[in-house]
């Protein structure tokens, strides 16, 4: 994820944005608090680029605010099956 995510309406861990480690601390802030000897984020490109898919088969909201469904209505578990089939099905 990084360092400072969109709000996530698809969230399942951090309802919170002050939960994440970097909130409000810069990266080298993150890196003292873990101590590390240095800590650097993946791009969107750097990370699409490390993957087998189309970049269209990965959802990059935290990135890039685009949510590859229709967030403004509620969203079902059948919801997220049906679109998680079209996406991973071998006729795209």
């Amino acid at each position: 994820m990084p360092p400072d995510p969109t709000p996530l309406l698809l969230r399942i861990d951090f309802p919170d944005r002050s939960q994440l480690i970097a909130h409000d601390r810069t990266v080298e802030e993150v890196r003292q608090f873990l101590g590390v000897d240095s800590l650097h984020y993946l791009s969107l490109e750097g990370m699409l680029s490390c993957l087998g898919q189309p970049s269209d088969h990965y959802c990059t909201a935290c990135w890039s605010g685009r949510y590859p469904i229709n967030v403004d209505k509620p969203v079902t578990k059948l919801d997220l099956e049906r679109f998680q089939l079209r996406m991973f099905s071998s006729d795209k």
